[in-house]
């Protein structure tokens, strides 16, 4: 049989969903009051505590409809006083989770599924429900959960535990639903081997710690990874590969820790898994009252208003007042906030870009005018009669200008900014980046970028485009980070004699006056005072940014934890063609090498040459644009798709 296709990157996020509207039996006769809610399930207990029939009925209820099962059957305990509810009280559920609950019941054990929440969203409660669902009505099912340690996986006395949650849930079933011996210290109970056993259908559990060998050797129906994002470093993507190995339905939940993890990978390429999302955003409760800003106004996102003698907070954030208490609570550290509330990866560890800046530079992106290749004369990059635009959307250089018939860009004057990797191609690889803009305007013109092209061959391919933007004049300023491999890259530019290159200042290299040395291209041993001019222009709106991917790459850096400098977690980038990798923000280091060397152009002239050349028929030139014409043509023959 063909596996199911899944389709790519599908989200649960809402208030209902197909699945939902599929649990016939929650939907025609479970109150959502909640007041209402608890009168009907005691009543309903009480009729079959001593009625098999209705007990017979219940079990087949609750085994065809997962949101009947969980609030006519499951109990919660709420510890903190002045929440709405506490203490021992229904698991009413709230309509954000329904279609979440209702997807980790029907891809049980088929799916793959990573999820993405707030705090406070009960997701961990949820799907040790969904467990315990599965351990009652599935035959023979082979369930695994994990955690961060031991202590977290199953400690009797610590109700954190996953264990201790999972006990506290059959506790509270009626007698009649749940199987013999599941007491501490009964057989089917065994807390040595953190084990459960269901001898009525010979479904098991069992609680493991965070290990790279977590459940290697084993077998599973589904296994939940609980708070997945903060297990120890390493352990985390050695885990997930394990288990993908050893079962088709593995369940990741957490909130946001960074984004050097195999959580904040799945969630960000989930491919054919299935995303689920519990926002407090979505949360019926929470969300009341919820208001934001636009243009400095006040938008009321909720039905309910606050009293307008309210403190509302105008900063752009969607808000309420339950969020507004959290931020007080947290004394208003919205680092903390936006990655235990706002599922902020890059604002779980702190951020240089502004989320503003990069939000009002997102809104300006644009597609490419064209996409394509530039061909050169192979070790002539500076010979502007090989230069030919080859069209072709499988190229990697993107333009946000025209090429005009003669196969030229505008006439302008640019400056390219360059980082360089080691141009070894693979999966795995880094990848070099050459940003384009154009120096009067100080908007993007081009991106280019590429995992498989050593630093000689880089320098060949910049210098070439060098050459193609200035008309095969020296007019465009060069300028790129010579740290690494950029050191090969600099060696063949000085050889090529192109002389219209970045030369780095000395000493204190941000002092206005500060002397130039001899020394092309630049070099910094601080990725934040290399980033600072880009920085700077994407708050000031000094400079604007065509390519989605370069300001997605500035949104993934954050400050080390020294916070002396930042640093690029690994990430993937949505479009790299052949340069798929890991990115290491290498477009954002390309864009502000090249910004440093604009800022220096003060008085920029329009090159001096003409744009048309009086060609002489049959003489050298003559032949040499025949040639160069038919080598365009048959370009554009095999380019065509």
């Amino acid at each position: 049989m063909d596996p199911i296709e899944y389709p790519m990157n599908e989200v649960c996020r809402g208030h209902t969903s197909d699945l939902v509207k599929a649990c016939p039996y929650y939907n025609e006769w479970v109150p959502k009051n909640f007041k209402h809610q608890w009168t009907w399930r005691i009543n309903l207990r009480e009729a079959a505590k001593s009625d098999r029939s209705v007990q017979r009925l219940l079990m087949k209820v609750c085994s065809e409809d997962i949101l009947f099962f969980f609030n006519f059957a499951l109990w919660l305990v709420e510890p903190r006083v002045g929440e709405e509810r506490t203490g021992f009280i229904p698991f009413c559920t709230w309509t954000h989770q329904d279609p979440v609950i209702a997807a980790l019941d029907h891809y049980t054990g088929i799916r793959h599924i990573i999820g993405d929440k707030s705090r406070a969203q009960g997701a961990s409660w949820a799907e040790i429900g969904n467990l315990l669902h599965k351990f009652l009505y599935m035959e023979y099912a082979i369930l695994g959960m994990g955690s961060k340690n031991e202590e977290a996986a199953d400690s009797p006395d610590n109700p954190d535990s996953l264990g201790w949650k999972f006990d506290f849930l059959l506790k509270h079933l009626p007698a009649w639903m749940r199987p013999p011996g599941l007491k501490h210290g009964q057989n089917n109970r065994k807390l040595s081997d953190h084990t459960w056993k269901n001898v009525l259908n010979g479904s098991t559990l069992k609680a493991y710690a965070a290990t790279a060998g977590i459940g290697r050797s084993g077998r599973f129906t589904t296994f939940f990874l609980d708070e997945s994002a903060f297990f120890p470093p390493g352990k985390d993507s050695e885990a997930v590969s394990n288990l993908l190995n050893t079962t088709n339905g593995l369940v990741m939940l957490s909130t946001p820790n960074g984004m050097n993890n195999e959580h904040y990978d799945r969630v960000h390429s989930p491919g054919p898994w299935l995303s689920v999302v519990l926002d407090w955003r979505d949360n019926p409760q929470q969300s009341r009252g919820k208001y934001t800003t636009k243009d400095g106004k006040l938008h009321f996102l909720d039905s309910y208003h606050p009293q307008s003698t309210y403190d509302f907070i105008l900063d752009g954030r969607i808000r309420s007042p339950w969020y507004d208490k959290k931020c007080l609570e947290n004394k208003n550290n919205m680092l903390l906030v936006a990655q235990e509330l706002d599922r902020e990866y890059t604002g779980s560890k702190g951020r240089p870009f502004p989320k503003e800046s990069l939000e009002a530079a997102l809104e300006i992106v644009k597609a490419p005018l064209e996409v394509g290749q530039l061909s050169y004369f192979d070790y002539e990059p500076l010979n502007s009669d090989g230069h030919i635009w080859m069209p072709g959307e499988g190229y990697r250089f993107d333009l946000w200008v025209p090429v005009d018939d003669d196969g030229h860009p505008p006439v302008s004057i640019y400056t390219i900014g360059c980082d360089i990797s080691a141009g070894v191609g693979g999966d795995m690889s880094s990848y070099s980046a050459m940003v384009i803009f154009d120096s009067r305007t100080r908007v993007q013109v081009g991106e280019f970028t590429t995992n498989d092209m050593p630093p000689e061959q880089f320098a060949q391919y910049v210098l070439a485009t060098c050459s193609w933007f200035g008309r095969g004049g020296t007019s465009t300023y060069l300028n790129w980070e010579k740290n690494g491999p950029g050191v090969r890259f600099t060696n063949y530019v000085i050889e090529s004699g192109y002389p219209n290159v970045y030369y780095q200042k000395g000493g204190d290299e941000m002092r206005k006056y500060a002397k130039r040395t001899d020394r092309p291209g630049y070099t910094s041993t601080n990725t934040q005072q290399t980033l600072t001019p880009l920085i700077a222009a994407l708050c000031s709106s000094t400079i604007t940014i065509r390519s989605k991917a370069l300001i997605e790459e500035c949104g993934f850096y954050v400050f080390n934890e020294s916070g002396r400098d930042v640093e690029h977690p690994k990430s993937k980038t949505s479009r790299d063609g052949g340069s798929k990798g890991l990115s290491h923000g290498d477009r954002a280091i390309a864009a502000a090498v090249a910004i440093r060397a604009l800022n220096e152009r003060r008085h920029n002239k329009m090159p001096e040459y003409s744009l048309v050349r009086e060609i002489v028929p049959n003489s050298i030139a003559g032949r040499l644009k025949d040639s160069k014409d038919g080598r365009k043509n048959a370009a554009r023959e095999m380019c065509r798709w």
